[in-house]
């Protein structure tokens, strides 16, 4: 017996009561902010039009943001590609203390972000902080503010969310790279084929589909990412860490310029959508037959 269409219906209205809900009226609610003049996006506002975004054309504030985004994207991203891989070929062999290792590597996800940024905070202060003191000891350098530095604030903050998103990325291609059949490799090695070439030839092909889920996933929580940032920097010093999340949580929330945040948010909005798109599109892994 076939089920009435109305009953599956019902079993996807909470969905779409929820994503109605948290997304779209959102999304379109923002949207009509964007074109208007607001302290708190309720109560008195007044009809700009297209002041907010043609302000942003001309605010080198805003394209500052905008180039930091992209540092701190491909930062990351290069760094949370890489060294995942790295870790997972490594846990993937047979090793005394395998399954522990696997179980610690997951530590770093499971910390929450505001305890992970006051861990980092305090393991990197210049005066107190375990990374100066060795640097002190063993080099005998000056302390460093890798926080408070123009230089290296950025480049620490990558550091650390690396070692905070790595873990996910390594267990779902240590899941990967354990679907391959090991035949696979003995017939390699009795062709005379090198590690290389069996990383290659054998383990990147058929790991691609994970490798282009994980960057997907990455780019996006990267890219929006505000909570460790602001936890550890609050876009400083001088705006040298603060990205466009950032710099839009600042504007709404600490100059209370609702209209100009929610413009910025709009444009960030349609960036991510095109880069999905144009992602699907050029570097989806093409299906075996």
């Amino acid at each position: 017996m076939k089920r009435k269409p109305i009953v599956g219906w019902i079993l996807l209205c909470p969905a779409i009561l929820w994503t109605v809900g948290v997304v779209i009226f959102p999304f379109f609610y923002a949207f009509r902010l964007s074109f208007t003049k607001s302290a708190y996006g309720f109560g008195e506002i007044t009809w700009v039009g297209l002041t907010n975004y043609a302000r942003l054309l001309t605010d080198s504030t805003f394209w500052r943001a905008s180039l930091v985004s992209f540092g701190w994207l491909f930062g990351n991203l290069i760094l949370q590609l890489s060294i995942p891989m790295i870790l997972a070929l490594f846990l993937n062999r047979e090793l005394k203390g395998r399954d522990f290792a696997r179980t610690l590597i997951l530590t770093p996800w499971i910390i929450p972000t505001i305890v992970s940024a006051i861990i980092w905070r305090w393991i990197l202060e210049p005066t107190v902080g375990v990374v100066n003191d060795i640097l002190v000891v063993l080099f005998g350098s000056e302390p460093v503010a890798f926080l408070g530095s123009l230089q290296l604030a950025l480049v620490s903050i990558i550091g650390i969310n690396t070692w905070r998103f790595s873990p996910l990325g390594t267990v779902l291609l240590l899941a990967a790279l354990q679907t391959i059949p090991n035949e696979y490799y003995e017939a390699a090695r009795v062709d005379g084929s090198s590690r290389w070439q069996e990383f290659r030839f054998i383990t990147f092909p058929l790991v691609g589909n994970v490798v282009w889920f994980v960057a997907l996933l990455a780019t996006i929580w990267i890219f929006n990412i505000v909570d460790l940032i602001w936890l550890l920097t609050e876009g400083g010093p001088g705006n040298a860490t603060q990205t466009l999340p950032v710099f839009i949580y600042r504007t709404a929330f600490k100059l209370f310029n609702m209209g100009s945040a929610t413009a910025m948010a709009v444009i960030v909005a349609v960036f991510l959508i095109g880069l999905g798109i144009l992602y699907f599109r050029i570097f989806r892994p093409k299906e075996t037959p």
